[in-house]
């Protein structure tokens, strides 16, 4: 386990469900009323389009949230590891 409680896996896994998420998000679609010319039902209609505009808005937004935390897995690994071995490489270097 690392020190802050969270292994790369872990991190792997909450990106991969954000994105999954995401995914699930975007294709919600709110029925539009299929009957009716009153207010109500022209203020539902309204309603149902700006939901689902939001809808996909938000879940674009988890999916690029989803994609920015892989990335950053990705770059704090091999940072981590190249200062590793930089820190092995001090490690073994002669001392005068």
């Amino acid at each position: 386990m690392s020190p802050f409680g969270i292994t790369p896996d872990r991190i792997a896994v909450i990106a991969s469900v954000w994105r999954e998420v995401g995914d699930a998000i975007v294709d919600v679609r709110v029925p539009q009323p299929t009957a009716g010319s009153s207010i109500g039902v022209a203020a539902v209609a309204a309603f149902c389009s700006r939901a689902t505009t939001i809808c996909d808005a938000d879940g674009r937004r988890l999916i690029a949230l989803g994609d920015a935390l892989a990335v950053f897995n990705a770059q704090t690994e091999q940072s981590d590891a190249q200062a590793a071995v930089a820190l092995g490489d001090a490690g073994d270097a002669d001392v005068r």
